[in-house]
């Protein structure tokens, strides 16, 4: 009979290694015939060994366990089993493991593409999984051997760190001990290095007394040397001599050579002085000089430009009077001057009297009388006029092209009337936000091609 429990773990153990249920399409296993099993037949290492046996056949292929596994034993029935490997290889089987005695029975030529193998190739497999599970314990040994070595080596290697942190301690310690050392010969060495600073200092100032006060050197001292009996009565005496120095008064031993030397400075600075005072005298009658062509040449001036201020006051305002006064003739170059001025229909006033668009435009026509006076190549007017209304403008303008023959005008302005006047216009414009575009307009090209006169 077979034992059924047994063949039960057998499958279990197929089941786990190969991670699939058997009886599903992936695994069959078909029992045939009357079957015994051994003791070792539910032993771990062959149920391993039959797993890994089918492993190595075919990890893709169908498997059909027929009969006994790994055991002895033969099929009885062989019609009933070669019905059961064609109803096997229908569903996709093709590998079967057959008994070695029923290796014969089979018609092999009716399944070209199925492969039938034996309960030896099994064993063969058991075999070789026992010899290697023999090798693996010995390989555990032989680990665990290692394992321990390591151990005890790691052990040693401890004690050696424990040992190497004593001395790392002792070594810190005394590391400690040598800074403090260290640190304590620094402080000496400085205090005695200021201590013989201050040695050198006041040997320095012994030496610089003993010049000062006697003209010795160093040397010259060390030969005039005398040894002291004693030091209070060399005392006394050098007190008794210095009251017998003071007695004679302070003698002027340099007395000579101090009158050359100041004579010769003084000689030379007379002569800077003499050179000094003769170059002011002339820079004084050349000041006066110039002062006197400033005064004549300016009063010539000032005379022609009140004479054009005047002209230019009545063809600007179209009538009126205008002068420029001086506050004191006698002065001419360092007085004020007086701007009176009487538009038409008004009384005479000084300029401070005005209006804020009369002053403007009074400003304007001093502006150009002189430039009627002294015309320049080009002039550049920063909305001069912005004070003017509309009929001021007009005149301002007209006049200012009156004079454009002999100077060039650049305005810049707001005002329609200035526009109209010029030849030239250039304007600036934003179409796009940041962004500046200039105009240019020609007006007199423009004033042919529209007919205008």
């Amino acid at each position: 009979g077979m034992d059924y429990n047994r063949l039960i773990i057998l499958l279990a153990v197929l089941e786990k290694r190969l991670g699939v249920p058997l009886g599903s399409q992936d695994v069959y296993i078909n029992v045939v015939g009357g079957l015994r099993l051994t003791e070792t037949a539910a032993d771990l290492p062959v149920a391993l060994a039959v797993y890994s046996s089918l492993r190595d056949i075919s990890m893709d292929s169908r498997t059909v366990v027929m009969g006994e596994v790994g055991l002895t034993g033969d099929i009885r029935r062989v019609p009933q089993a070669l019905r059961r490997v064609k109803e096997a290889a229908k569903m996709g089987f093709n590998t079967f493991i057959l008994p070695k005695g029923n290796l014969e029975d089979i018609e092999k030529d009716k399944f070209p593409d199925c492969h039938f193998l034996g309960v030896a190739t099994l064993r063969e497999a058991i075999e070789k999984a026992k010899s290697e599970i023999t090798a693996r314990r010995s390989r555990v040994e032989a680990l665990q051997q290692q394992g321990a070595a390591l151990r005890e080596t790691l052990s040693g290697l401890a004690r050696q760190k424990m040992e190497l942190e004593a001395k790392r301690s002792t070594a810190d310690r005394e590391s400690r001990e040598c800074n403090d050392t260290l640190l304590n010969c620094e402080r000496e060495v400085a205090r005695l290095e200021q201590k013989r600073s201050h040695g050198a200092m006041e040997e320095k100032q012994i030496l610089d007394r003993l010049w000062e006060h006697y003209e010795l050197s160093h040397s010259e001292a060390l030969q005039q040397r005398v040894e002291l009996e004693s030091v209070p009565k060399a005392t006394r005496r050098i007190a008794e001599l210095n009251r017998e120095i003071k007695a004679l008064g302070t003698p002027n031993i340099g007395a000579i050579e101090e009158f050359e030397r100041v004579n010769t400075r003084y000689t030379y600075l007379s002569e800077q002085r003499t050179d000094v005072e003769k170059a002011k005298e002339e820079l004084t009658g050349i000041i006066e000089e110039i002062t006197k062509q400033m005064t004549v040449i300016f009063a010539e001036q000032f005379a022609l430009l009140n004479e054009s201020f005047q002209q230019t006051f009545l063809e600007l305002f179209g009538g009126g009077k205008a002068c420029l006064e001086l506050e004191d003739e006698n002065d001419i170059l360092n007085c004020g001057i007086e701007i009176k001025v009487q538009p038409p229909g008004k009384q005479l006033k000084t300029i401070t009297l005005l209006s804020g668009g009369e002053k403007a435009f009074v400003a304007i026509a001093l502006y150009f009388a002189i430039l009627k006076v002294h015309p320049t190549p080009f002039c550049v007017m920063d909305e001069i006029e912005a004070a003017l209304d509309e009929a001021n403008v007009v005149r301002y303008a007209r006049y200012m092209r009156r004079i454009a023959g002999k100077t060039q005008f650049i305005v810049i302005t707001h005002r329609r009337g200035t526009m109209e006047e010029a030849d030239v216009l250039y304007g600036v414009t934003m179409q796009e936000r940041g962004v500046s575009r200039i105009l240019t307009i020609n007006m007199n090209d423009m004033a042919k091609e529209l007919n205008i006169k």
